[in-house]
């Protein structure tokens, strides 16, 4: 069983990503954050396999330096990040510094969790929304 913590600012969100990993038994949500402070002092007590957290979950806290922190409570939780970000550069820096996966937060949550939740456990994943965006050269909405 694959253990989760989700962090994120939206109540809708949570709820959503909650909805969603109940129809998947192999998953267990074992807590939720809403700020990154409570989302690292989680991480520290669990020490989940994956954390699923957003890009923006700390607005005075770069996602790069999130990771890095979260990198120094926890060898071997694999991190997906959701977001908006299409900085190419960003989002290569974040799969350097550890991060497993993408999610673009445009994308449908009912088709795309579960796979990214599952490849982020043992590959890199990034959103085919995102990639879109980025060979086409447009800003996904």
């Amino acid at each position: 069983m694959t253990r989760l913590i989700v962090a994120d600012e939206a109540d809708l969100m949570l709820l959503g990503i909650r909805t969603i990993l109940q129809e998947y038994p192999q998953f267990k949500l074992v807590d939720i954050a809403r700020d990154a402070d409570t989302l690292l002092k989680q991480i520290q007590a669990t020490q989940p396999h994956l954390v699923l957290f957003n890009e923006r979950l700390d607005p005075f806290v770069d996602v790069l330096l999130l990771v890095e922190r979260i990198k120094t409570l926890t060898l071997t939780s694999k991190l997906i990040i959701t977001g908006n970000l299409i900085d190419g550069l960003l989002v290569r820096d974040l799969f350097a510094s550890g991060v497993s996966a993408y999610l673009y937060t445009g994308d449908d949550l009912t088709t795309c969790l579960h796979p990214c939740i599952r490849n982020g456990a043992s590959q890199s994943s990034l959103s085919l929304t995102y990639r879109q965006c980025r060979i086409s050269g447009h800003h996904a909405v």
